[in-house]
């Protein structure tokens, strides 16, 4: 829903088809959220615009025909007629365009019918490059550092044969990942440790006999090839972890899926600590290339499901970021990509060497969540991201000017601008948040002090998800500086759930996890610093402590 900021732009205007239906009371609130951003200039309330003419949220009627049908969007709109009609009344004398979100034939099919242009690339040319195996061509051809690994993986005997020369040549990886081709978000990923196996302590010695040079050489690790390919196969059965077990509730199931699509062996870094990175990156039709937002993530429950991000990054030099995705970009540009992408990179601190190393890991051709959120932020901030510094800056709220004591002194003049941080996320899931009603979960936050202060432009905001479940929404922290959005946001998580539960109804929900992922980021704990700063927010805390136990 945040793609409806770009309507910050006097001259566009947004159609956003959805997929599911949009209760009033969701339209009415974007309505006054986007009315919102001359407030933020001005600080008045009186200047609040009413801007249901510059946006329109249509949902397809072909909806209601398909329910039981695995369709995509654009699909479902190329047999609805009336939605088609009514798009071609609204672009009508317009100049248009269509940006959609992961291309298919369809979206072509569409846009033929509507007779406007897509910013994106050809589907096949999309897909070829979004499967996992596509992304390590692209990052190959870039030449920017990845992690150790293989890729297209079809066949059983090739991954054992694969995963055991990977663990030859790399003695100082402990942990290893199988990603599928077509899954995201960690759907299709499983890893597994080797430090159980049987013959690694003994592939150790032997490679301090041989020493470096030596154990590089085929006839010296032959024999260690041969015991791990005996070991392997009923030791990835035993301890390979899946990552989503409802999807893939079983290893054989996992395993099955795997080789039917395809796959890589990636390497996990060799570090306890690590930072996973998202870089959204644009390349125009005139081949112009840019980066239009970064963000370090967030987890929950585990770091290979990113959850949401803080922007702008602030864990990698931001030249070093710059120069590598710009290479990548260009690879892609090379090979007929066009539109938005959005690239994943993990950086940690190499245990030898102790320098930072940046790899590259995974490559979405499609508008990303963090790009629709980053646009939320900058309209209710009215500030700029420069990406090529990681630097969020926002205009400093008016202030009157101090005026001099002394005769001959100067005025003291507020900054113009103040840098800032946020903390967003589009995938907060609480199943009793299906419970309350959209009105009665503002009034809470309300009363719990939970909200954005247009003035200081800094705060809180929500995205609203309106399933048929509504069991999940988003959420925007702002603030002068990183620690305050991080811990803004996880006492927010924290309120919110315990304002929805009872102790016999916790509900399933993935607020802790995410809770203590900020406290592994901070290196504190949320008591902790709630107690010093308010001690109400801190019996909030212990309590919710509690139920979360």
């Amino acid at each position: 829903m945040g793609r409806l900021c770009d309507i910050q732009d006097p001259s566009v205007d947004v159609i956003y088809v959805c997929p599911v239906k949009q209760s009033v009371e969701v339209q009415q609130y974007y309505s006054r959220l986007l009315g919102l951003h001359k407030v933020v200039d001005s600080g008045l309330l009186e200047d609040a615009a009413d801007m249901q003419d510059r946006f329109k949220i249509l949902t397809p009627e072909a909806m209601d025909s398909f329910q039981t049908h695995n369709m995509c969007l654009s699909t479902l709109l190329k047999y609805s007629p009336q939605t088609i009609k009514r798009i071609k009344n609204l672009i009508k004398g317009k100049h248009a365009y269509v940006v959609g979100g992961v291309l298919h034939k369809d979206d072509l099919a569409v846009a033929d019918i509507l007779n406007v242009p897509i910013l994106g690339s050809e589907p096949e040319v999309a897909h070829l490059y979004s499967t996992k195996s596509g992304n390590k061509r692209i990052f190959a051809s870039a030449g920017v550092p990845t992690p150790p690994g293989e890729y297209d993986i079809y066949n059983l005997q090739q991954m054992h044969e694969v995963v055991s020369q990977l663990i030859i040549d790399n003695l100082n990886i402990r942990r290893w990942l199988l990603k599928m081709d077509s899954e995201f978000g960690g759907r299709g990923t499983a890893h597994f440790d080797i430090s159980h196996m049987k013959c690694y302590s003994w592939m150790l010695k032997e490679y301090r006999r041989y020493g470096p040079e030596e154990w590089r050489k085929k006839w010296a690790q032959e024999p260690a090839l041969l015991k791990i390919l005996e070991e392997l196969p009923e030791y990835l059965s035993q301890h390979g972890k899946l990552v989503n077990k409802k999807r893939f509730p079983s290893w054989k199931k996992f395993l099955e899926t795997f080789l039917s699509q395809g796959g890589v062996v990636e390497a996990c870094p060799p570090s306890e600590s690590i930072t996973n990175l998202t870089v959204d990156m644009l390349i125009e039709p005139n081949g112009e290339m840019s980066m239009v937002s970064c963000g370090d993530q967030i987890h929950a429950g585990t770091p290979l499901e990113c959850c949401g991000t803080s922007v702008p990054q602030s864990s990698v030099d931001p030249d070093i970021l710059h120069s590598t995705c710009m290479r990548i970009t260009a690879a892609c540009k090379s090979r007929g990509v066009m539109g938005y992408l959005s690239i994943d990179l993990v950086t940690f601190i190499h245990p030898h060497t102790l320098e930072q190393q940046v790899w590259a890991t995974d490559l979405d051709l499609c508008y990303s969540d963090q790009l629709s959120m980053t646009q939320l932020m900058l309209l209710m901030t009215r500030g700029r991201l420069d990406c090529r510094s990681s630097q969020l800056e926002v205009p400093a709220p008016a202030r009157d000017v101090k005026q001099p004591r002394r005769l001959g002194e100067e005025a003291a003049m507020p900054p113009t601008v103040t840098s800032h941080y946020a903390v967003m996320s589009t995938q907060l899931r609480h199943t009793n948040l299906a419970m309350v009603h959209y009105s009665v979960f503002f009034q809470m936050c309300k009363a719990q002090g939970v909200g954005f202060d247009i003035k200081e432009r800094q705060g809180t905001l929500f995205i609203l998800h309106d399933s048929h479940k509504r069991q999940s929404l988003g959420m925007i922290t702002i603030g002068e500086d990183l620690q305050g959005a991080l811990m803004t946001f996880a006492r927010n998580l924290s309120i919110i759930h315990q304002e929805i539960s009872a102790p016999n109804m916790q509900g399933e929900t993935n607020f802790k996890g995410i809770i203590n992922d900020i406290e592994g980021i901070l290196g504190v704990t949320i008591e902790n610093q709630a107690r010093s700063a308010d001690e109400r927010l801190h019996e909030f805390t212990r309590k919710n402590k509690k139920k979360f136990v």
